[in-house]
């Protein structure tokens, strides 16, 4: 697995200085755009779910 080696990395390296910042706050970005897009995806299957009824 390349990911999680690369993520280990990348991350090990965010923390020297004040990068640590940057990458929690990236981070926390992921997972917004995550979430919303979770959020829209399961709206849009209500809908489909509500239409077919």
């Amino acid at each position: 697995m390349l990911l999680p080696t690369a993520l280990a990395e990348t991350s090990f390296m965010a923390w020297q200085g004040e990068g640590c910042f940057f990458w929690r706050k990236s981070i926390d970005d992921h997972l917004t755009d995550w979430r919303d897009l979770a959020i829209k995806r399961t709206a849009e299957n209500a809908w489909s779910v509500s239409d077919m009824q």
